[in-house]
Order: structure tokens, then sequence, then C-alpha cells
């Protein structure tokens, strides 16, 4: 297509203002949904800063529920706050009080969080971009910057995570981008001076957004100490104003120097071997680095033909350093997987550092033209561009079934069974409704082979409901490659070894009666199936005679669905789109009075249980007359 000749001199710039566009649309209208989780609450304190001047959340406690006991709160001298670092609630206060005066809207409910950490989100992930193409321009041509940026931006978790909610790395990163932006100016002689006040205030703000930000804080001022101590002592002396300011304001607050999130107390490790939480982080198909976004991969393989020229500038060292003790950091997390996210959302710091040995490997191909080494690295780049678009871009964004795979809406739940990042069977960014029902009938299979859950015996009184959906969220594996338990000496307590030990959960003195493999979670009281055959798993039952089940259930579609017990066909139902009670006569005699009993349902004809059939209670009654 020809360009106008008035508008060819503005090409870039029209190409330039259509990728922040898309960059833009592409993170608001995902809709992918994280903000149900470290994120919450973060809003609320925005608008409790603009509505009381104070960092209390209690005047929130009018319109949502706070409840202390929440991780993402705790309280101390009787009044609420927010467990996660202040910065993001902070930097939000434009939006928050734009919302309120401009547009009349207040953050006073979860759904209108969600959506303004959405469009906050996107607005970030946007000047985020510029940033990223700004920084590619000191290196490389224009046209080349702006598709290494694209290419970086969608491909990395820079997308994946941080398109999904406010998290506090959204404006850590946009920190980053910043104060690299000043750095690499001045390196590169663009500018005479770091703007050492503006670099201070940077890295700062990236510190009260996200503690990790101290290791990109040291790394800058150990390379400013050795290129110009005296904006090094500007850019410490602001940083550490601007610190002790906002410790002031804490402790006069909270009675501490620093918020909990800070603590060192979090760096205690998970259990398992150091050699494995690595490649997890690197190379594991729940979380690995270069499994997301193989484009990262080009700097290692170049690095041979590269690697003696880039060791001569200082900001290739800034930027291996940079990974090396990132990575190390994270390795000592006890949760080092990041939770219920999607891929290496912990290790989003170090995008950055990442891209800076793209544009040196991009710049060296400018430069010195391609070369059979440099040909082949483009060829590969292209390749692991449009794998690392897919997962990060597409599956993360518009697949619902990646976080339906953590286990927050199905089980089995990634934070009590870890080693699920390690199965290459069902990876999370090829996660599908097959392969997550896949996942969930393996983890039942393992429950019951391994005896993880021992069930009580079920008896006619007991009325099973969608809430039981839930109990295999009592099983909690120990982390990959954990070393058994030691035997506990005579000083430890119950009380201590509680969460520490794995052991089969036995539910004969705490009754637990049922498991329900092949289900989501339930919610408002009822259990949506997951899979085309579901089941309901009870104990043993010594019952005799002739009793009916009488299942409650309604189905978004009407849906046939046949009903098993212990592998025998008691009947089968149309269940329909108005909640019914359905009765199904059977023989005690089926039932085991030595093994779990299962009652299966499975979809009939051209039928479909999978987000369709919706299960509320099940009970067993007495036949009449019998």
């Amino acid at each position: 297509m020809s360009v106008h000749p008035k508008l060819r001199p503005f090409r870039w710039h029209i190409a330039l203002a259509v990728a922040v566009t898309a960059v833009f649309l592409l993170h608001l209208l995902s809709p992918s949904d994280y903000s149900g989780a470290d994120s919450r609450f973060s809003l609320f304190l925005s608008q409790a800063i603009l509505d009381t001047g104070s960092l209390r959340l209690d005047s929130m406690e009018a319109h949502v529920p706070l409840d202390p006991s929440d991780y993402r709160l705790f309280e101390t001298n009787g009044h609420i706050y927010y467990n996660f670092p202040f910065g993001s609630s902070i930097f939000a206060l434009p939006f928050v009080w734009a919302a309120n005066h401009l547009l009349g809207i207040h953050i006073l409910s979860t759904q209108v969080e969600s959506s303004a950490m959405n469009l906050i989100a996107a607005v970030v992930m946007a000047v985020l971009f510029m940033l990223l193409v700004a920084i590619g321009r000191i290196f490389l041509g224009k046209w080349t910057a702006l598709a290494l940026s694209m290419i970086v931006m969608l491909g990395s978790s820079l997308t994946s995570s941080l398109g999904t909610s406010l998290w506090n790395l959204n404006f850590t990163l946009l920190f980053y981008a910043f104060s690299l932006w000043l750095i690499l100016r001045f390196e590169t002689g663009q500018d005479k001076s770091v703007h050492p006040i503006a670099l201070g205030g940077s890295l700062f703000a990236a510190f009260l957004s996200r503690p990790t930000a101290a290791i990109f804080i040291l790394l800058v001022l150990v390379y400013l100490l050795w290129r110009d101590w005296r904006q090094f002592i500007i850019t410490a002396v602001t940083a550490s104003l601007l610190l002790l300011g906002f410790s002031l304001i804490i402790h006069r607050e909270i009675g501490m120097w620093l918020l909990p999130y800070y603590t060192p107390s979090r760096l205690e490790g998970s259990g398992s071997p150091m050699w494995l939480v690595w490649y997890g982080l690197l190379f594991s198909p729940g979380r690995g680095l270069f499994v997301f976004s193989p484009i990262f991969l080009i700097p290692l393989l170049v690095l041979p033909q590269n690697g003696r020229s880039w060791s001569r500038k200082p900001f290739f060292w800034l930027a291996v350093t940079w990974i090396v003790l990132h990575i190390a950091s994270t390795a000592t997390f006890p949760s080092w997987w990041g939770g219920a996210s999607y891929g290496p959302r912990l290790l989003t710091d170090i995008v950055p550092a990442f891209y800076l040995l793209l544009l040196l490997w991009a710049q060296a191909v400018e430069k010195e033209g391609k070369s059979l080494w440099q040909t082949a690295a483009g060829c590969l780049l292209l390749l692991f561009a449009v794998v690392s678009l897919f997962i990060n871009s597409y599956a993360a964004l518009f697949n619902s079934h990646t976080i339906d795979w953590n286990g927050t809406n199905m089980l089995p739940n990634v934070d009590n069974t870890p080693d699920a990042l390690l199965d290459w069977r069902h990876p999370q960014f090829l996660a599908t409704a097959a392969s997550n029902c896949a996942r969930n009938q393996m983890f039942y299979k393992h429950v019951w082979e391994d005896n993880l859950i021992i069930l009580s015996s079920y008896a006619p009184h007991i009325v099973i409901t969608a809430d039981d959906t839930g109990n295999g969220r009592l099983i909690t594996m120990p982390p990959p490659g954990s070393k058994p338990m030691p035997a506990p000496s005579t000083k430890n307590t119950l009380a201590s070894l509680l969460p520490r030990v794995y052991l089969p959960m036995v539910a004969q003195n705490a009754p637990l009666y049922a498991l329900m493999p092949g289900w989501y979670l339930p919610q408002s009281g009822r259990a949506l199936a997951l899979c085309n055959e579901t089941s309901i798993v009870v104990g043993p039952s010594e019952i005799t005679g002739d009793y009916v089940w009488q299942l409650t259930a309604v189905a978004v579609r009407p849906a046939p669905v046949s009903v098993f017990v212990n592998g025998t066909q008691i009947g089968a139902m149309q269940v329909g789109t108005e909640t019914a009670v359905y009765k199904l006569p059977f023989s005690a005699t089926l039932l085991s009075t030595e093994q779990d009993n299962q009652i299966a349902f499975s979809s009939t004809g051209d039928g479909n249980l999978a987000d369709n059939f919706q299960f509320i209670s099940l009970a067993m009654v007495k036949a009449s007359g019998k």
C-alpha cells in the first residue's frame, strides 16, 4: 500500500502510534483477569488515601469485607492495612482521583476496582512500551528498535503477567525502564548526565513498588560509583532521603520502619534442591523463563561470538549480574513459582536485562553485517518470536483455561501440589478444557492410590453439597524434590510441626465424607462440571435395603445424564435449565462396605456435561415402604 508523499516523513511515527495503541487495546480488552489475587485492595488503599489522607483501610470496611486473616491484609494497633507494597496504590492516585472527580466513580466495590486496575495496567503497558522503544533507539535504527521492542513486549511476561492485573510489578518495570533510559543515554554519550535527582527518585519509586528492586538499585549505584562518583552521591542521597521520609511516615502510622512484605524472612526457601528450583524457574513447563519466552535464548546462543566485545561494555555486566542475582534471590522464595500466576511472573523484573542483551546483539548485526552465525540467530529469533507471542499474548490473555490450570477454579491447586509445575504432560501454556480435565482426574487418581485422604463411613443422613468439591484443597504435597521430614525431637511441639508435615489426611475424627473429581470448585452453591464424566466419591457404607439418590442439579443447556454406582448404571435423566430434584432408586447391595464408593455422571448421546451440568446437592433416603 502506497503512502501519501506528505506522510512519508512520518511513517515511523505513525507506525509507533499504531503499535502503542495496539499494546494498549490488547491489554485493555483481554478477558484474563488476575485482579482478585495479590493486587486486590491496592486501589481501595488509593481511595482511602484520597478520602481520609490515611494509609489505613478502615474507612473501606463499610463497602467491602476486610478480614485481617486475608493474606493481602494485616492488622496492627486495631487498624487494617494493605499487606503488599504501597507503591502501586500511591502511583495510581492520579487515575483514582480522575475517576472520582471527572467520572464520579469511586473505588467502593471489587468489580469497580478490577475494571480500574485493567485500565491503569493498559495505560502503564503503553507507556512502558514507549520507553522500551526509546531505549532501543539508543542502540538501533528506528524500525529495528520498534520491531524488537514489540517482540519483547508481546513475547514476554511484560504482557502475560503485567497485562492481567495491576501487580506491584507494573509500576516497578516502568521505573526500571525510565532509569535504564537515563543511564544508557549517559553511557553512550547522548546525554552529559544521568539526571541524578530524577534517577534517584525513580530508583526509590521502584523500591516503593517492589522490594526486589533493591538488586537493580544496588547495581545502578555501583555503576555510578565507578562511572561518576559525583552523580553517584546525588542519586544515592536523593533515593535515601525519599526512603527515609517514607519510612518515617510508615513508622508513625504503623510502628514499623518498613512493611512486613520487605522483611528478609520471606527468603526462607522452599525445601526443594536449589538445582531443581533453578530448572523450574528457567526450563519447567509451568514457570520456565526460556520455555515461555525462548526469544531470551538468543543472547546465550550468540555469546560465544559476541562475548569478547560485549564484555567491554559496562551495561553488559549490569544486565548479566542483574539476571543472576535476581534469579538467585527468587530461588530462595518459599513459593518460587509465584503462586497462582502465569509463567515466570517473578522473573519479570529481569526482562529489561534480557532486552539489553538482545539490543547488543541487534546492534552488532546492524554495524558488522550478517555473518552465518548471526543469520542463523536471526532466523531462530523469528521462530522463537512466533512461539513467544503465542504463549504470552494469546495463551495468557485470551485462553481462560490457562487461568484454571493454577487451581483457583479447579483442582489440583498449584500451591498445594507444586510438582505439577514440572509435568510436561499438561503444560500451562497449552491448557485446554480437555487437558485441565485430565489433570484433575490424574490428581484424584493419585489421591486414591496413595491414600492421601481417607474418607469417613457414609450414611443416609449425610448430604453431599457443591462445597464438597473443595475438599481436595486439604491435600498439601511437599515441594518438588524436598527431603523427607526428620524425626521430630522432644522439643518440637505439635503446633510448630503442623505447617511442615505432609501426611495423609485421615478423616475418621474430623469427618470428611466426599471427594468430587471432574468438577470446578464451587461458586454460589453450585459446582460446574469440568469434565464430560464426573464423580462423587463417598466413603464405605454398611447400609442394607433399597434407597433413592435425591440429586439437586441444573444445566445451562438441557443435558441427558446417565448415573452409575460403582460402575452399574442405575438410571438416566434429562437435566433441565431450572433447578430440580431428580430421584434415582438403587439397591444398597451396590455399595461397598470396605472401599470408597463412586457415583458417576456421564453424558449420553450428543449431550455435554462439561461447562454445562451444575451439581447442587446429593442425599440418600430410604425407599418408600422399604
